[in-house]
């Protein structure tokens, strides 16, 4: 972690200082200033077991602002060590964050293992994506198996959703022999925030 804590531009401070200024700032009627579209790919290694979760988090504008700044995106060179450096550090934040993410299997929560595969870029519409894959420490049989996958911030500042069920992709043996992905909502209060909290839903025979 030393090297995450030299960095002048740490993600959760630049988060944490803006959710301290929320009074200067307007905001949506729920208080809350980020939100990130995610998309998931629950992968299957040979044994047609779950090994990892693949995961895509686009930002939205204001947060994607918030973390480039006033930095130089003038030529691909630029852009693309831009982006390496703030991959480093977001992964670097989330690795203490839990990367957000809540893995349940029969109600047993699942152990992630250190992400070493992972890509920050820009989408065509400049926007900061965040590409990463999340794996098992022991990958697991889904046979009689009920998953519920949740992706939250505790702390409020960021809601992070599928826009639909369609946004949670199985891998063909997987979906061979479970449950198309439903989503479920409920309200609760983090951080003094009303938040909508999704949960994923797959049955597997």
């Amino acid at each position: 972690m030393k090297h995450h804590l030299k960095h002048k531009r740490s993600l959760w401070l630049l988060l944490l200082l803006a959710l301290g200024c929320s009074m200067l700032a307007p905001a949506g009627a729920d208080g809350l200033h980020f939100k990130m579209a995610i998309t998931t790919r629950m992968v299957a290694d040979g044994a047609g077991r779950l090994q990892a979760l693949e995961m895509r988090w686009r930002y939205d504008a204001a947060f994607t602002n918030l973390l480039l700044g006033e930095q130089d995106l003038s030529t691909p060179e630029k852009r693309d060590a831009i982006m390496a450096r703030l991959g480093q550090d977001v992964m670097a934040d989330l690795f203490d964050l839990g990367y957000y993410t809540l893995l349940r299997a029969n109600g047993e929560p699942q152990v992630f293992l250190t992400p070493q595969v992972y890509q920050a870029s820009l989408t065509p519409d400049q926007l900061v994506q965040l590409d990463f894959t999340l794996p098992l420490r022991q990958a697991r049989e889904l046979r009689n198996t009920t998953l519920q996958l949740e992706v939250v911030d505790p702390d409020a500042g960021i809601v992070l959703s599928y826009s639909d069920p369609a946004r949670i992709v199985l891998d063909p043996v997987l979906a061979a022999r479970c449950s198309r992905p439903a989503i479920t909502t409920r309200q609760e209060v983090l951080n003094e925030h009303q938040v909508e909290i999704q949960t994923v839903i797959v049955a597997c025979r």
